[in-house]
């Protein structure tokens, strides 16, 4: 991957870490790929790497309904995708976020320090940000 372990120098130094020449740089080829519009193909691939049971976020619908009704569904996702493609927005329904607050193990549940907080997104916003870690050159 661009930021692989091997790439940073390792000596603590915060000088190293930001120097330019030491962080790896995109090929021109590489950052054109990575602009280009969603396939069906890459979206598929994305959902079917995903897990049934992840939380749907605030629409409420699962990963498992795209993927029962995808035939019927692939269409409409991909057309909304290639609007937020061009239009570089995402619908504001996409935008949304729940957050939850999660106990952290076996602690003090009274206690405000002891919870931590998660965003719950829709598994539609997960598809299309997924799509862009599939892409990622190696």
């Amino acid at each position: 991957t661009l930021f692989a372990k091997d790439n940073l120098t390792d000596d603590g130094k915060i000088e190293n870490f930001l120097d330019p020449n030491v962080i790896p740089k995109l090929t021109e080829q590489q950052a054109n790929e990575i602009e280009l519009p969603f396939t069906e193909t890459e979206l598929k691939e994305v959902l079917r790497k995903t897990k049934n049971d992840s939380s749907p976020g605030p629409t409420g619908i699962p990963f498992t309904f795209y993927k029962i009704f995808w035939e019927d569904l692939k269409g409409l996702l991909l057309k909304v995708s290639h609007e937020v493609f061009r239009s570089g927005s995402l619908p504001k329904l996409q935008q949304l976020g729940t957050l939850c607050l999660i106990p952290k193990g076996d602690k003090d549940r009274l206690e405000l320090n002891n919870w931590r907080p998660l965003t719950l997104l829709s598994c539609v916003y997960k598809l299309y940000s997924g799509h862009q870690q599939w892409r990622q050159p190696i």
